[in-house]
């Protein structure tokens, strides 16, 4: 296991990593191309969505399929699908691990969905307050798999990439925090990416295995100044 008292500050992905959003997500995506186009998501499509954008995807689509897509007004429409559904559905040991490091360590988000929705779900958690760096896809021109973003968390924090440690469930945030230079773990949930995608021994933990490590006695030494 990873040592987690060896860094200054943590950076989360938020969908699919600290919360189970993407079911939401997926089910208001669905209902607005039903809307907008007539059409049915495959699964090949659900699989395409996985650490994308509604807006990326939706462009996607309307050029494979010829849609004369208003993405704009069809990107509003999808959020105000999910906020008829939407739940804050933290994993099992997200409360824990986040009451632990409160305090003890520097937290910031990086995530891939817009602010309005990162922010809604971070308050529903309790720990807005405590992000002191929240960085979307709003603020970068190119999301991830793009270390755009990473990078700009890093410039706010003060810090290099080996002072940070990320936390995330999909390829593309993986590669974004690789292209950073960054050490990464793979959080283990349903929501996770296959084995064997990721490149080959990163730290793979689920959230009760994080708690467990957090709790650990710090090794001498090992505590960031």
């Amino acid at each position: 296991m990873i040592d987690l008292h060896a860094f200054r500050a943590f950076i989360f992905d938020l969908d699919g990593t600290l919360v189970d959003s993407e079911k939401f997500h997926v089910k208001a995506l669905a209902a607005t191309l039903r809307e907008a186009a007539g059409y049915e998501m495959t699964a090949e499509d659900i699989d395409d969505f996985k650490g994308n954008t509604s807006r990326d995807m939706m462009i996607m689509l309307a050029e494979r399929h010829g849609w004369a897509l208003d993405v704009d007004r069809a990107v509003a429409r999808k959020f105000e699908l999910l906020y008829e559904v939407f739940e804050t559905d933290p994993f099992p040991g997200v409360g824990e691990f986040l009451a632990h490091w409160r305090g003890r360590t520097r937290l910031a988000v990086a995530s891939n969905s817009p602010a309005h929705f990162v922010r809604r779900a971070l308050q529903d958690l309790g720990i807005l307050a405590d992000v002191e760096v929240l960085c979307t896809v709003d603020d970068v021109r190119r999301r991830k798999p793009d270390p755009e973003m990473l990078n700009l968390v890093l410039a706010r924090l003060g810090l290099s990439p080996e002072e940070v440690l990320v936390f995330e469930d999909s390829l593309p945030g993986v590669q974004a925090a690789l292209a950073a230079h960054c050490p990464v773990v793979i959080v283990d949930t349903p929501a996770a990416i296959e084995a064997g995608a990721p490149p080959p021994g990163l730290p793979v933990a689920t959230w009760p295995e994080l708690v467990a490590a957090s709790q650990a006695p710090i090794p001498a030494g090992d505590r960031p100044c």
